[in-house]
This record gives C-alpha cells, structure tokens and sequence, in this order.
C-alpha cells in the first residue's frame, strides 16, 4: 500500500453517550463525509445514545471492551486499521491505550495518532492521571487542546511537547441554535423562567465543574446587572459546583 494514499480518519472514544466531546465526533465525522473523506468511527463500550446520528457514510463500530483493559477490544480494532493508511483520532485518554498500540503493531507505518484534550480538572486533583498518560502523550504526532490555558497547563505540568501541540476552541452552529420566528418555545421557556420578553437572557448547557468556569457568567451577569441592563441567566447541568 502506497504511502502517499488518502488516510482514513478513524475517531476512537470511549462511548457514544450524550456529551459534548462525543457530539463533537458525530458533527466532524458527518461533516467530513459530507466533503468526501474517508471517516470511521470506532467506541469501546455502550453507551451509544448518538449512534443513529451518524452519516450513513460513516463506518460505526464497538468495540466491546471488557474490564479495566481488554485485549479483545485492542486486537478488533487493530484488526480494523490492519495495513491501513489511518489518522486515529483518541478522543481523550483513556482511548490512547488503543489507539497507540494499533497504530504500532497493526497499521501502516504512515499512520498517525492525535489526541483531542479538552478538560483540566484533574491538574490538582488526580495528578497521578496525567503521569500515567503523559508517556503516552508524548507519542501522539498531534494534540489538540479545547483552549490555550489548557495547552499551557498541560504542557508545563506534564512536559508534553508544545511543538506538536495546538488549540481549537469550541464553536457555535449559527444555524442550529437559530430559532425559527414562529418557534413558541423562546418564549414559552422565558415564561417559565419569569424573563421579560425584552430582557436579555445568557443561557448555557454544560457540567457545574470549575474547568467550565460558569463564575465568569454570574460574575458577567452582576456586571451587566449592576451598569442597568435587565439581564438574566439559566445555567442546565449538574456537578460539584452546582
């Protein structure tokens, strides 16, 4: 096989369960099909919520990984890159226990791994996971950051290499979160939460962890509150910060 062939971008996570790194893949995976590249997607075990989300062009596997690690799981998915051409996508960490592995002992030798970060929680919490990975890490041919604060946490802490290294922040699909006009929900939920129809309403979805930093919303929203703009905000999530 030639090594100049098209690679086939190869997303592997840890489930498809509702959350916003895994809405990340479905959305990439659907895109990329859509403009014609070659994407597979492969997870290690249920959930799988977002499985019927994906482009009928994109290849969805599990993997059904047993126990802490599971040798079955790395060998079907090795199997699955065997003498390919592939960009293995790890979305996360714990995936890099597979995805470096496959790409070593099954895949071709022009194969590439990356992994996407997109969390700092544990910096001060559970430094010991970022030590156990970070040998891994450091084999990755790119990784991929959610902000720059967590490419300069990660990089300075664990000593990953800010070479290979880059950041992409998170977007906003304008045409998804556009209401329509004659949409009664806007407004149907102002009403629920007692917001004037005129007031200007900030709304975010995410885990109350501090990695999300929503002190930034309240304390937006004092500011605007205090300089005389009627504003409000709805935070919808769960977490230690709740």
């Amino acid at each position: 096989m030639s090594v100049h062939e098209k690679p086939t971008i190869v997303f592997l996570a840890n489930s498809l369960g509702v959350g916003g790194s895994e809405a990340k893949v479905v959305k990439l995976s659907n895109s990329f099909a859509q403009i014609g590249e070659n994407v597979e997607v492969a997870y290690l075990n249920p959930p799988d919520t977002l499985v019927n989300a994906f482009d009928t062009r994109v290849s969805v596997t599990c993997l059904h990984r047993q126990g802490k690690y599971s040798l079955g799981a790395l060998r079907k998915f090795g199997r699955s890159v065997s003498c390919r051409n592939v960009v293995i996508v790890s979305v996360y960490l714990y995936p890099l226990l597979y995805a470096l592995p496959a790409r070593r002992f099954w895949a071709s030798e022009s194969s590439r791994v990356v992994c996407l970060i997109n969390t700092t929680d544990f910096l001060d919490n559970d430094r010991w996971h970022g030590r156990v990975f970070a040998p891994f890490l450091r084999n990755c041919d790119r990784l991929i950051y959610g902000c720059e604060s967590q490419q300069r946490l990660w990089s300075g802490k664990f000593r990953l290499p800010v070479a290979k290294s880059t950041y992409i922040y998170n977007g906003v699909d304008e045409v998804r979160f556009a209401p329509a006009e004659t949409d009664p929900r806007p407004i149907e939920m102002r009403r629920d939460l007692s917001v004037p129809e005129n007031a200007l309403l900030i709304g975010s979805v995410g885990t109350l962890a501090a990695e999300k930093d929503f002190q930034l919303l309240v304390r937006l929203l004092s500011a605007l509150r205090e300089s005389g703009i009627d504003a409000y905000l709805a935070l919808a999530g769960h977490g230690p910060e709740e």
